[in-house]
């Protein structure tokens, strides 16, 4: 897990009332802003997540360093708008919290939301780029509502950013009008900067940033049930890519999904018996006895009294072998369960019951 300390920079300025990103440019900054505080202390529980406006009359910094996601949350209610937007005072001021943070071993970034137009130069802004890169800073800028800031931004990552593991460390993400900025800063780099996970989507449709504890359990599952699975088949000494015989693949391949419950209690019959079966055939060298098959011709109560007979047969303790062959003990407990056992006998070779 990454450890990190991050500035969040908000552009405040008089340009975010505006409502073409619902309900207005600010609101849509501060739900990303939640999101994005979240996914930064779930990550970690000791990264610091701080941040800082960039409009009015100075930068100002509503939080510094913390872990407590409530004070970073109730903050960011109380933003309010007005004067201009000022990047570089602000990325400065950012980098300067950063170089005071009480982890040095925190990684440094900084990601900066802009939704009106930057007044300063290019010059000035790959200055800034160079020297943020030196520090070992990195920087996120996410661009909405604001074309024109295109082009001096992406020179801006491109001076800044560098390689660490064939990954850049900054990015530059522009929101169009009519997306959502929280929802797609989700689906970036910014959020997962190992890409999103296999599949195109989070399992089982689950969030990790908005409920990451299930998430994790999830995860964990599914990676002891995998685990579990390859122990089984390595004590079985079998292929590792076939997690089933060829015959039980093509059953569940084929067979149709059981809609009432009489299909349900049919298939669950016919299961239990098919286990039954295999059973016998790997104990007949041993026993000598030959396995039982269940007559096409029987009805439903025969069936289950089969099966019943199938079940105890195939339990190697010495008391049920005793319950075996007391034929009336069989008889009641057959009763019990409301079966015939008499009425479902097949009559012999003279035709007697």
């Amino acid at each position: 897990m990454t450890l990190e300390a991050t500035y969040i920079c908000i552009d405040n300025s008089e340009c975010m009332r505006n409502g073409d990103f619902a309900p207005t440019r600010l609101a849509s900054v501060t739900d990303a802003c939640n999101v994005l505080c979240s996914q930064k202390t779930n990550m970690n529980p000791e990264n610091g997540v701080g941040f800082l406006t960039m409009a009015n009359e100075r930068v100002n910094i509503v939080e510094t360093l913390t872990q407590d996601l409530g004070r970073l949350i109730s903050a960011l209610t109380n933003l309010t708008t007005g004067g201009k937007l000022n990047l570089i005072q602000g990325l400065q001021v950012g980098q300067l919290g950063l170089k005071h943070r009480m982890n040095k071993n925190q990684r440094q970034r900084i990601v900066a939301f802009i939704g009106s137009k930057v007044d300063n130069t290019e010059k000035e802004l790959v200055m800034l780029a160079k020297r943020l890169k030196k520090n070992s800073v990195s920087v996120d800028i996410v661009c909405f509502g604001c074309d024109e800031n295109i082009p001096l931004l992406e020179k801006f990552i491109e001076t800044v950013n560098s390689k660490q593991q064939d990954k850049d460390t900054s990015h530059l993400l522009v929101v169009q009008e009519g997306q959502s900025v929280a929802d797609t800063m989700c689906s970036s780099a910014i959020i997962n900067p190992d890409g999103p996970p296999s599949g195109g989507g989070s399992m089982f449709d689950v969030d990790p940033n908005l409920d990451p504890e299930l998430a994790m359990v999830l995860r964990m599952s599914m990676e002891e049930e995998r685990a579990r699975q390859e122990r089984n088949r390595a004590e079985q000494g079998g292929d590792p890519s076939q997690s089933a015989p060829p015959e039980t693949q093509a059953a569940t391949e084929t067979a149709p999904a059981p809609t009432t419950e009489d299909e349900v209690l049919a298939m669950a019959m016919k299961m239990s018996l098919d286990e039954a079966n295999q059973a016998e055939k790997a104990a007949e060298g041993n026993s000598g006895q030959e396995p039982m098959e269940m007559d096409e011709d029987m009805d439903e109560e025969a069936q289950m009294a089969m099966a019943l007979k199938l079940s105890m047969q195939n339990n190697t303790d010495p008391e049920y072998d005793a319950m075996m062959d007391d034929e009336n003990l069989t008889a009641e407990m057959a009763a019990d369960l409301g079966i015939d056992v008499k009425k479902n006998e097949k009559p012999d070779g003279d035709g007697k019951q």
